[in-house]
């Protein structure tokens, strides 16, 4: 709609039209608040998350098979799809968090994210844009994150099993700062 403004140059995934069905993700996040706050019983609430959640994630899988899954797009079988299993997962949790009162050390690292969820986000993009400068010049150039891939793949490690290390210690990189927020 607007000439010379696309965000990948070709196509825009995050224009108006995608802009609908994520709206409808935030509001699955709604009813599920809604649902919370409401009179009933700790347990009902749990049952009704995962029943909704499966019934949402369910819907999705089949819509997938007339109109496919595509993240870029936000389709509407993404949207089902993707917030019944989120409504799954907190249906999951309430009831082991608040209903069964499973409150051990392995969460821990979890109420620490939670409760620095924006630092966490915030500390993310700033260490991501450093992480991803690129030392050197010319063709030798390379970023941190790709001498780490280097690293990783050639001592014989798989492009996938090195990436995951990466994820995971640059997650515990981030949950150090947030640890010491807590």
């Amino acid at each position: 709609i607007i000439p010379m403004r696309l965000y990948q140059y070709t196509c825009d995934p995050e224009g108006l039209l995608s802009t609908l069905p994520s709206i409808a993700t935030g509001i699955t996040g709604m009813m599920a608040g809604h649902l919370l706050l409401s009179r009933k019983t700790k347990e009902e609430k749990a049952f009704f998350l995962l029943l909704a959640g499966f019934a949402a994630m369910s819907l999705g899988n089949v819509w997938d098979w007339f109109f496919p899954f595509n993240k870029n797009l936000w389709s509407s079988s993404f949207v089902l799809y993707t917030s019944g299993l989120a409504t799954m997962t907190l249906g999951a949790t309430y009831y082991l968090i608040d209903v069964r009162k499973w409150d051990g050390k392995i969460l821990f690292p979890f109420k620490v994210f939670g409760a620095n969820a924006i630092a966490a986000f915030v500390l993310h993009g700033v260490f991501a844009r450093f992480i991803g400068m690129k030392i050197g010049s010319g063709e030798e150039a390379q970023s941190l994150k790709g001498i780490f891939m280097d690293m990783g793949m050639t001592t014989g490690f798989s492009g996938e099993f090195t990436s995951l290390c990466y994820a995971l210690l640059y997650t515990a990189f981030i949950y150090v700062f947030v640890w010491w927020l807590y």
